[in-house]
């Protein structure tokens, strides 16, 4: 269910959220612990990247022990022969009293493409399975469209995707209301109706509910047409529909009659004889067979209400303005029909004007997202027009370059460039506008600033017995790795060079199995991944979330007391709680939503790390 985040200091952070009272009424987690393999831990372990290791990049792999004496071993291929042999390194730290010593694997010598497993002998333990190829990575990108599909809201389902029905079709005529009231996560008052109709309907299931959010949904789509883009996807592609899809979703989502941008579809909390989104565990379609009336509790689940982004502000908050102007300016970029294009540059540049730099609305409640400030989301909304207006002879062009140059060094200056994700998307707006900033202090100091989150990875990464930058006693460590991949291809594309391209490398093979769990956080990705997500469709049809990222590891004690949602089908995930250590766990099951709940922001970052070369 839709977590929420606390507030951000300098850098993307998790996600936490209230559960609905209805949802916490089944077995507790600890109750259905599943078998799995390696549940207890053994005396050793090996963990590599589960899908790979691109042929010309570094390649380390970690092993598990309990002791430090001298550990050979072996890479073999698929015939058994014996192609690499090593020794273990040093430890690079205590994992956990099971496990004091991690020790890195160098498999950078293995260049020849196929498939490996490592084999130590002592301690015994063995690898998955791997691969060694040019870019064993880029299938990932299909993988993760495939989420998207699974997460579309509407009429326009993915036949063959988790058996999808159409839902929430009342959404197309969703009434208009004035933000709702919160005291922290409890709606304090009835919704005011503000008015008028939106068609709201189609988009993206934010997370494992069935709220949709301007805020995630323009990151995601911003995603998918940097993938089109680099993958040169051509219009009929899956990863071209599902790009066109979120942004015709966004478009929508803005009313030029009024100058409204709208922030969200569905209330994800109520209050007293209130139902909120969280409170029933159910397929969306079941939305729709239900007709209650106004004034029954679940009114809002059936007719659901769309808010408008303004709340407080006679403007349109700089953040929802500069990444849907973003996006639209990125369609207008992407598209053959050049008439097409400048209506989409007419409407990215309705609203970025009228975007308020000291506003700025993610979600209602707001504890579901927060955003640092709007200086990441404008210079990306004017650095996207400026190169539309250029490819469209739109003499705008120059302002709006200078904008952005404006905002990007501002936000460069002080200190406030942070790893890429839905909280911050400067990394995308120094990339996008290097390479028309001509050499001078201003680009010196937008690369030093695309330069300085990567340092401080690089220092706490040397500091982690597997290399991991992002704590794991945090939410969002997951698509933090991947964001931490996604910024340093970035910045070696706009001219930083190679020098922080293994840890790019490193954090990515972290987030698909070189983790003390030997998990993949793609469902689909490697050979152990998970199998419980926090998610009601993947739950209750019982099919594989293809290509979702869960938010992995977290605080330990954020697991304890949670139960399985009332009505949820019974679900045997990977028992990996042997390796938990260093304060940080990880579960897959479906009650845990800290752990194993997967979200669109999420696969955006990894799309973008596997998709940017």
């Amino acid at each position: 269910m839709p977590p929420t985040r606390p507030p951000r200091p300098a850098a993307p952070t998790g996600r936490v959220r209230r559960a609905g009272a209805a949802l916490l009424a089944g077995a507790l987690l600890l109750a259905a612990a599943a078998c799995g393999p390696d549940a207890a831990g053994g005396a050793a372990a090996v963990r590599v990247d589960q899908v790979g290791y691109a042929a010309a990049g570094p390649k380390i792999a970690y092993l598990m022990t309990d002791g430090d004496d001298d550990a050979p071993f072996e890479v073999r291929d698929e015939n058994d022969a014996v192609v690499l042999r090593g020794t273990a390194g040093g430890s690079r730290g205590e994992w956990s009293d099971r496990y004091p010593a991690v020790r890195p694997l160098d498999l950078t010598a293995l260049r020849d493409p196929g498939r490996y497993r490592i084999v130590v002998a002592r301690p015994a333990a063995t690898s998955p399975w791997f691969a060694v190829a040019a870019d064993p990575h880029a299938a990932l990108a299909d993988r993760a469209v495939r989420f998207f599909q699974a997460q579309r809201d509407g009429a326009d389902v993915v036949p063959g995707v988790l058996d999808r029905r159409p839902a929430h079709l009342a959404d197309r005529t969703a009434t208009r209301y004035d933000a709702p009231e919160y005291d922290g996560d409890t709606l304090t008052g009835p919704l005011a109706p503000a008015g008028g109709t939106l068609d709201a309907g189609g988009g993206w299931y934010d997370a494992g509910d069935y709220l949709k959010f301007t805020h995630t949904a323009a990151y995601a789509t911003i995603a998918l047409l940097l993938a089109q883009r680099e993958r040169r996807a051509a219009a009929g592609t899956p990863l071209a529909r599902e790009a066109a899809f979120g942004l015709a979703w966004l478009d929508r989502m803005y009313d030029a009659r009024t100058g409204t941008l709208h922030a969200q579809v569905g209330l994800g909390d109520g209050g007293d004889g209130v139902l909120g989104d969280h409170d029933r565990w159910r397929l969306p379609q079941r939305d729709d067979a239900t007709r209650p009336a106004r004034g029954d509790n679940d009114y809002y689940l059936s007719f659901r209400p769309v808010f408008p982004a303004h709340a407080g502000t006679d403007g349109i908050p700089g953040n929802l303005a500069g990444r849907v102007a973003a996006a639209l300016a990125l369609g207008a970029r992407l598209t053959a029909d050049r008439a097409a294009a400048r209506r989409l540059l007419t409407r990215a540049a309705a609203i970025l004007d009228r975007a308020d730099p000291g506003a700025t609305v993610t979600t209602y409640p707001g504890t579901y997202y927060t955003d640092g400030g709007a200086e990441d989301d404008l210079a990306l909304g004017a650095a996207e027009l400026s190169l539309a207006a250029t490819r469209l002879g739109d003499p705008r062009a120059a302002r709006w370059r200078a904008d952005a140059t404006r905002w990007a060094t501002a936000h460069a200056r002080d200190g406030d460039v942070a790893v890429l994700g839905a909280a911050d998307v400067s990394a995308l707006a120094i990339a996008e506008l290097l390479p028309v900033v001509p050499a001078g202090p201003d680009r010196d100091t937008l690369l030093a600033g695309l330069r300085a989150p990567l340092a401080a990875a690089g220092d706490r990464a040397a500091k982690d017995p597997f290399g991991a930058a992002a704590p794991v006693t945090r939410f969002d460590a997951v698509p933090q790795a991947f964001g931490l991949a996604a910024t340093a291809a970035l910045y070696r594309r706009a001219g930083g060079g190679d020098e922080f391209t293994a840890l790019g490398a490193g954090q990515r093979a972290w987030a698909l199995g070189g983790n003390a769990w030997g998990v993949s956080f793609m469902i689909g990705a490697g050979t152990t991944y998970p199998r419980c997500p926090h998610h009601q469709i993947a739950n209750l049809t019982g099919e594989r979330l293809d290509g979702a990222v869960v938010n992995g590891p977290n605080k330990a004690s954020l697991l304890k007391g949670l139960a399985t949602p009332s009505g949820a089908r019974r679900c045997a995930g990977v028992d990996v709680g042997g390796y938990d250590g260093g304060g940080g766990a990880f579960r897959d099951a479906t009650a845990a939503w800290p752990t194993a709940e997967p979200a669109i922001d999420f696969t955006a970052s990894a799309l973008l790390a596997v998709a940017l070369p």
